[in-house]
């Protein structure tokens, strides 16, 4: 008996969205551009433009547009307040407009040529403020991210991230209300074009689980930053 109920347990800990329902596939392609003005040593203001695609890249999923003040308060502490722009396409062919905030605390430590870090960010959103009555009514959650960089001598510097997403309270899916229901693991190149520019390139692979339809994500995606 003790043995299958390990089993269970151990199914539901990796994979607990396979008991709640069956789960839905996706391909998507989402492609961002980083530009990055330096205010100050400890100092810099980042804007951020997004798109991204869904159902196996054959439609428009949503464009964002991101403006982040960053704090670099030491070598290991950073700090970031954002403010986010969303366009969500919907089926019924129309845009959800969706503005969010978000506040980052991130943790960074270097051990020979590796750089681990932890970012923990509290998110609020509100979608269709004007125009639906559950507007006003804000989504939280909380976002942990843990990445390993490898600084290799070469321009070229693989990473690998995983983060889980919690959620305190969403009005319009309450099932998940004080529980753990998504996670993303990516594995991904930077390559230093030079000192102020980076093209990267990854894959994240979304989890879901916890909820009455699970999606599970294959995204690929591509990415350049420019400082100045």
């Amino acid at each position: 008996m003790i043995r299958p109920l390990l089993f269970f347990l151990l199914a539901l800990f990796l994979h607990p969205e396979n008991l709640l329902a069956q789960e839905e596939h996706d391909a998507g392609l989402w492609t961002t551009l980083n530009l990055e003005k330096k205010l100050h040593p400890k100092w810099s203001v980042q804007l951020t433009e997004e798109i991204r695609l869904r159902d196996n890249l054959r439609h428009l999923n949503l464009f964002y547009t991101d403006l982040s003040l960053n704090w670099k308060s030491s070598d290991w502490l950073r700090t970031s307040l954002s403010y986010r722009w969303i366009n969500k396409y919907q089926q019924e062919e129309f845009f959800s407009f969706r503005h969010r905030l978000s506040l980052d605390l991130i943790i960074r430590k270097r051990l020979s040529r590796l750089v681990f870090s932890w970012r923990n960010r509290l998110q609020v959103e509100v979608q269709d403020f004007s125009s639906s009555p559950e507007g006003s009514r804000p989504e939280w959650y909380l976002r942990q991210r843990f990445e390993i960089l490898y600084k290799s001598d070469s321009r070229l510097k693989p990473a690998f991230s995983w983060e889980a997403r919690y959620q305190v309270r969403d009005p319009r899916q309450t099932e998940t209300n004080g529980m753990w229901h998504r996670n993303r693991f990516q594995f991904g190149l930077q390559y230093e074009v030079d000192k102020r520019s980076t093209l990267g390139c990854y894959y994240l692979i979304q989890q879901e689980y916890n909820v009455a339809e699970p999606m599970q994500l294959y995204i690929s995606g591509l990415e350049y930053s420019f400082q100045f």
